[in-house]
């Protein structure tokens, strides 16, 4: 067996996040489960996915019987081996069709529960999937029908040092609110923040005094009777580096400019095997890294993850999963924010693109004069 903890499970939920019944009406949701590995394959036994069912607001669905609901599973060569659904506890079991299974990180497993009956009951309910005997548990908040939360976005995207900028949402109905935050003080240590914000309509507030590129989290508490559920949105603001006015400059010796841009990952001619194992890369200085993937004639897929703190530093927030998909013979492109000193890792292509026709370039633009350098 390939060591599984190399396999990674994310949860997505339509809508997001779930909205239960209302007197109206019926309501439906779905939930996709995607295990996808951070090397190009691994390979997998079985995958167990595990939730209550009931009138609860801790029960994801009302019923979870073979006929309450549908399960799709792809690639094709992995199916439901056995659905069950006894004393509020529903229990899917995915089993690949043929041993050994593999799952690919071009190909990644997805399990889609489609057509969820959803119940009238606000709260939050837990989604269990055991992969070879490794568990992750995934929290699926359920709020009132018609209730949005959505779209938190500073006002400046980029602050100068010790300015502050205001946050805005949207949001359709009252709730209890909490702004969270994660960044660093002016010398640089790790530093973290709470504030609550009141119970109502609130849709916008004040941020802190900032002094580095600051990672928010916009709590919404809801309540009906006994009844309580959390959802959340994420975004950051930037602070601009200070710049010198200078006169003549000499330099003697290496010099690299800010704003340089830097390959990490170039044509698979100039791979060095970069994504075909998972790296790790560390910038000294802000930037972007910028990713473009195409491939023929199948699609091919690479995971970035971003770590919003030094490794030995602890911090509130979820590292941030970049998933980019390239369908076949299309472009595709994403780029995400890193802060100097935290580390991002790059994995999850296919083991077959010696086989293939695939363009991949991954780089990092900084902000300031520095490097992105492979972690030893």
């Amino acid at each position: 067996m390939t060591d599984t903890p190399t396999l990674s499970v994310n949860l997505y939920t339509d809508p997001e996040p779930l909205q239960v019944s209302s007197a109206q009406g019926s309501a439906e949701g779905a939930v996709e489960i995607v295990v996808i590995p951070q090397a190009p394959s691994a390979e997998c036994e079985t995958v167990t996915v595990t939730f209550s069912y009931g009138d609860d607001g801790s029960d994801l669905v009302k019923a979870a019987g073979e006929n309450d609901f549908h399960v799709k599973v792809t690639p094709a060569d992995w199916s439901v081996k056995k659905h069950s659904a006894e004393n509020g506890t529903c229990t899917l079991t995915i089993e690949p069709k043929r041993d050994p299974g593999v799952i690919k990180g071009d190909d990644p497993l997805r399990v889609t529960l489609l057509n969820l009956p959803m119940n009238h009951t606000i709260g939050v309910a837990e989604v269990t999937v055991d992969v070879d005997g490794n568990v992750t548990k995934q929290k699926c908040a359920k709020v009132p029908a018609g209730f949005k939360f959505a779209n938190l976005k500073p006002a400046d995207l980029a602050v100068d040092n010790n300015a502050t900028t205001r946050l805005s949402w949207e949001m359709s109905g009252p709730a209890t609110l909490t702004l969270d935050w994660t960044g660093a003080d002016e010398q640089g240590r790790v530093t973290s923040g709470s504030m609550p914000l009141g119970t109502g309509t609130k849709l916008s507030c004040e941020t802190p005094p900032l002094h580095t590129t600051t990672f928010f989290q916009l709590t919404a508490r809801l309540q009906d009777g006994s009844h309580t559920t959390e959802t959340t949105l994420t975004t950051f603001v930037m602070v601009k580096r200070p710049s010198l006015e200078t006169g003549p400059l000499t330099v003697t010796g290496a010099t690299r400019l800010a704003g340089a841009t830097q390959p990490l990952v170039g044509t698979p001619k100039a791979l060095n095997r970069a994504v075909n194992e998972t790296t790790t890369y560390i910038p000294s200085t802000d930037g972007v890294v910028c990713a473009t993937l195409k491939a023929d004639p199948k699609p091919v897929h690479l995971t970035f993850t971003a770590h919003d703190a030094p490794a030995d530093q602890a911090h509130t927030l979820p590292d941030r999963h970049i998933e980019l998909t390239a369908p076949a013979g299309q472009w595709a492109h994403t780029e995400f924010f890193v802060s100097a000193g935290n580390y991002f890792t790059i994995g999850g292509l296919g083991t077959d693109i010696e086989k293939r026709s695939v363009e991949v370039n991954v780089r990092f633009i900084a902000f300031g004069s520095g490097t992105c350098d492979k972690k030893s």
